[in-house]
């Protein structure tokens, strides 16, 4: 009687703890979507700032200004950061271009169009 108690217990824990993991992890994978979909806005918005800053950069009042030279070499440096570390969260949420093409060649290859079709034959 006593071993079915525990095993009762054990069992009550181990669901607990399945579905605490499963809520944990459709959490964390809900936080990282939203931080992918939002990476590419702020990457935009950086963009958009050296865009501007070069524009400033290049105004006579402003050329040859070490400290908005730096301020681009910065913001530069920023974007480089962003785009090569964090391109795994970028495109999380979007399929790559290259996967979608391996899809077709593996497509066309498993398609043999020499193969006879053995219901049908002769077409």
């Amino acid at each position: 009687m006593t071993i079915e108690i525990w095993l009762g217990i054990v069992l009550v824990c181990s669901a607990s703890l399945n579905l605490f993991f499963l809520w944990l992890l459709i959490e964390q994978s809900r936080r990282l979507t939203f931080i992918s979909a939002n990476m590419n806005d702020l990457i935009d918005m950086i963009s958009s700032y050296s865009e501007h800053l070069n524009k400033v950069y290049g105004m006579e009042m402003f050329y040859g200004d070490e400290t908005l030279g730096v301020l681009m070499e910065h913001t530069g440096t920023l974007i480089n950061i962003l785009e090569e570390e964090y391109d795994d969260v970028l495109f999380l949420t979007e399929p790559e271009y290259g996967e979608i093409e391996n899809y077709e060649e593996i497509k066309e290859t498993e398609e043999d169009p020499n193969e006879e079709d053995v219901l049908y034959p002769g077409t």
